[in-house]
């Protein structure tokens, strides 16, 4: 027996509520634990119990010595990006999606770190805008992703900027970790 979430998924119309619905409440009662990297967190349970793309964060976590800093585009909820900050170097998180956008203050919040810069858009070749389709760890640019109609009403404009535009020379000679 399918469960309920797997059945409202099917309806195209319902999934949409759900999900808006889920980006509106859930930072208001995601469960909030620390994690094994010494930070706490919000979001995906693996994310908090360090299960979450092990290999990755260890790659990051090697490569983040020799940075000043982390741009961490499509920051989700925050896990690279407070990684880095946990770490003692700056981060930018780059995240369009509203719901992931809450969890990801949420998270700096929850550690304090007010001096994380977090920039509310999505990153491409030209500014302009897109749309998003999506939701949450599946949403993309890329129609279709994660396995999702590509009629899906689990879409919305956003704004986009260049990485030049956002780097701009503020980190003139420094080594950075771009994360995409």
């Amino acid at each position: 027996m399918q469960s309920l979430r797997a059945r409202l998924r099917k309806i195209p119309i319902a999934a949409y509520l759900y999900h808006r619905l889920r980006d509106t409440l859930l930072p208001l009662g995601a469960p909030m634990s620390a994690t094994p990297y010494g930070f706490r967190m919000a979001g995906n349970a693996a994310m908090r119990a360090g299960l979450f793309e092990p290999d990755e964060v260890a790659l990051v976590r090697s490569l983040l010595g020799d940075c000043a800093a982390l741009i961490d585009v499509g920051a989700n909820v925050g896990l690279y990006a407070c990684l880095a900050r946990s770490l003692g170097r700056r981060a930018i998180a780059v995240e369009p999606h509203p719901g992931n956008l809450r969890i990801l203050r949420a998270n700096l919040a929850a550690n304090g770190w007010d001096d994380m810069e977090v920039v509310p858009m999505g990153l491409a070749e030209a500014p302009g805008s897109a749309q998003l389709f999506g939701a949450n760890t599946g949403a993309s640019l890329v129609p279709g992703w994660a396995s999702l109609p590509r009629r899906t009403l689990l879409r919305q404009t956003i704004e986009l900027a260049t990485l030049d535009a956002l780097l701009d020379g503020r980190f003139a000679g420094e080594r950075l970790l771009i994360k995409v």
